[in-house]
């Protein structure tokens, strides 16, 4: 069973530029790689994501959606660690 947290959650995203910090990005949507970066390179926005975004990893919420890389993309391995593909 998995746990619906935001290590699990398709808003759940890394830090395109390394660290093991965990952001909810709900509210966003992303075609690749570049467009998260190009968002964490914003700095209108990233000084928010860097201060009120960052989750725990074991963190659960009411809005938690399963990550599913075929419909969109997702910053974080764990949907393609734990696929059937």
């Amino acid at each position: 069973m998995i746990k619906n947290c935001c290590q699990t959650c398709r808003y759940g995203n890394y830090c395109p530029f390394g660290g093991d910090d965990l952001y909810c990005m709900k509210g966003y949507k992303f075609a690749n790689k570049m467009e998260l970066c190009d968002l964490f390179n914003n700095f209108e926005v990233r000084d928010d994501i860097f201060d009120n975004k960052v989750r725990a990893k074991g963190f659960c919420c009411d809005e938690h959606t399963v990550i599913n890389h075929d419909e969109y993309y997702t910053y974080n391995d764990w949907g393609l660690k734990n696929s059937n593909k």
